[in-house]
């Protein structure tokens, strides 16, 4: 029996001769595109008995690997029977049509080996010679990380505060996106009435760039120059067009204490004053 292994439209193949192992088997290899394994993408190999019998079923098999670092996609292995020869069947399941069998095998990961077992028969006898090859497609792909930074602004402020008091605010810039921002600026203002202990009513920070996850904060302590509702703005902007905003309410009291007198304006000399003294706070 002789074998023959050729690949269709992958260049000039060189196969190893076939050769006879211990266990009565001829055995046929060929790798593709040509050389030593390990500078190939696909390794096909067959085995066959030594010698068959006409119309008794005999066993085969035929094992493809992928030597590459990289998967291989829709890899096909198509055998051609000598005349008369029918499968029997095989595992993986393949289809038999004209002659010619097709195991169509899918993708073979990275040094990935698939097995084929076949069982057949022949009228035939005399030199009957089996013909086998591969196809497949082995795409570069590159992976390349679609990432955007995104700027979340938190503002703290005391919803309430008396107008003697420091009403603290807390800003805190964070990065939420799956990339660096870079050059971070950070802008808190004060409306009229409300400022820092130097009287101003403007904060800028530069606060460079903010890694995946990254947050900076920043405490400041204001006074109120007289009670009501103030609103403090802060923005935060970075490369790229960048923009967080927020705002937040605080509404500023004044207790206003109240002592009220009462008591009798006239009486006798020798007899007791009564005076009583409420005490309240008329502020808000």
């Amino acid at each position: 029996m002789s074998l023959c292994l050729w690949c269709c439209g992958a260049g000039l193949l060189l196969a190893q001769a076939p050769s006879a192992d211990s266990g009565g088997w001829v055995t046929a290899r060929r790798t593709i595109p040509g050389g030593a394994p390990g500078a190939s993408v696909i390794d096909l190999e067959q085995q066959m008995p030594r010698e068959v019998r006409p119309q008794q079923p005999f066993d085969y098999r035929l094992r493809v690997s992928n030597f590459s670092d990289g998967a291989v996609l829709d890899v096909v292995v198509v055998q051609r029977l000598p005349p008369g020869t029918a499968v029997l069947g095989s595992s993986p399941q393949g289809e038999v049509r004209d002659g010619v069998a097709t195991w169509r095998l899918g993708t073979l990961g990275v040094r990935e080996s698939r097995l084929i077992q076949v069982r057949a028969v022949t009228p035939q006898t005399g030199a009957l010679t089996f013909c086998s090859d591969t196809s497949y497609r082995a795409p570069l792909c590159v992976t390349v990380a679609s990432t955007q930074p995104a700027l979340t602004l938190d503002l703290g402020i005391a919803p309430e505060a008396t107008l003697c008091d420091a009403i603290p605010v807390q800003v805190t810039v964070r990065n939420t996106g799956t990339a660096a921002c870079r050059d971070v600026r950070l802008q808190v203002a004060f409306p009229e009435g409300l400022a820092q202990r130097d009287g101003s009513r403007q904060v800028a920070y530069a606060l460079g760039a903010l890694g995946v996850g990254a947050s900076r904060q920043a405490t400041l302590a204001l006074t109120a120059g007289h009670t009501g509702v103030y609103a403090v703005r802060a923005l935060a902007s970075a490369a790229e067009g960048l923009r967080a905003e927020a705002l937040a309410e605080t509404r500023v009291v004044a207790p206003r204490l109240v002592v009220t007198q009462t008591g009798t304006t006239s009486q006798y000399a020798g007899r007791d004053v009564v005076y009583s003294f409420a005490v309240g706070n008329t502020g808000d």
